[in-house]
């Protein structure tokens, strides 16, 4: 019997295996790896979660570090593959309005702001315009209008922070790394107040890094570019180079042979 609707959670790469999680409604959880599959319960995957957390704790041993107070998104999209760089945590108090924001805009390039100029306050604000459509951090099947509007009943039912979740930075940077819409939905209903932030620090300084200079992002990217097209002529290169021993492997064989068959008819026929 098919399943009478899906829902793809996540889609990933671990190394070259592709990896995704789907919901089955009606049905269960299933999890893919390559050719594996688990089929679980929700009630079997928040178990699995939790036991996944508590190995990380154990495995990034950080003092200060929980992995049940960090975002599930950000630490799937940011911040696992720099875990084994984490030095340091530590909380700190900031202004909310002494903290900066970014996103992507139609150009591709990263823009940095103010929080109160920020894209989340402007749609708090009824200016939805460069809120709409971005996508980056949103749980599955969101909007970006439903995903404020959530942050901000969450807020004025919860407080903040809930569940141990603060806001994230970086070094001693204000940046805001994890925790945009919370930091909006404060700023919108409180104004300039001081909040607690968690602060981290890594031993690779690339991982703090920002560039805030179009010119230089788009140096980056086009660094970027020339090494996938230099991958990828390589690789072309090299599956030529196979290919054409493949053909003449094949050729010298079928050369062998017609000798072989040769002396066989002189033989045989003669």
């Amino acid at each position: 019997m098919s399943n009478p609707a899906v829902t793809k959670l996540v889609r990933d790469k671990i190394g070259r295996l592709e990896f995704w999680m789907d919901d089955n409604i009606g049905e269960a959880i299933h999890i893919h790896l390559a050719d594996f599959r688990i089929d679980l319960t929700v009630e079997e995957l928040h178990n699995l979660a939790e036991e996944l957390g508590d190995t990380i704790d154990k495995l990034v041993d950080v003092e200060g570090f929980e992995c049940s107070g960090i975002d599930p998104v950000f630490m799937s999209l940011f911040l696992a593959k720099n875990l084994n760089h984490l030095k340091a945590v530590k909380k700190d108090t900031v202004m909310l309005g002494d903290l900066l924001v970014n996103h992507k805009n139609r150009m591709g390039f990263i823009k940095f702001s103010k929080l109160e100029n920020g894209r989340a306050v402007k749609a708090l604000n009824g200016d939805s315009s460069e809120n709409d459509g971005h996508r980056e951090s949103h749980h599955v099947g969101q909007t970006s209008e439903q995903r404020l509007e959530s942050m901000k009943s969450s807020i004025s039912v919860n407080g903040y922070p809930f569940n141990g979740q603060y806001i994230i930075l970086y070094e001693d940077q204000m940046l805001i790394r994890d925790g945009q819409h919370r930091a909006s939905c404060l700023y919108v209903e409180n104004g300039n107040i001081e909040i607690p932030v968690l602060r981290l620090y890594f031993d690779d300084p690339k991982i703090a890094k920002y560039e805030k200079s179009y010119i230089k992002q788009l140096f980056a990217k086009l660094r970027k570019l020339n090494a996938k097209r230099l991958l990828r002529k390589t690789k072309k290169f090299f599956k030529g180079l196979i290919n054409m021993g493949s053909k003449c492997k094949r050729r010298l064989y079928f050369v062998f042979k017609k000798r072989e068959i040769r002396k066989m008819e002189q033989v045989y026929f003669r």
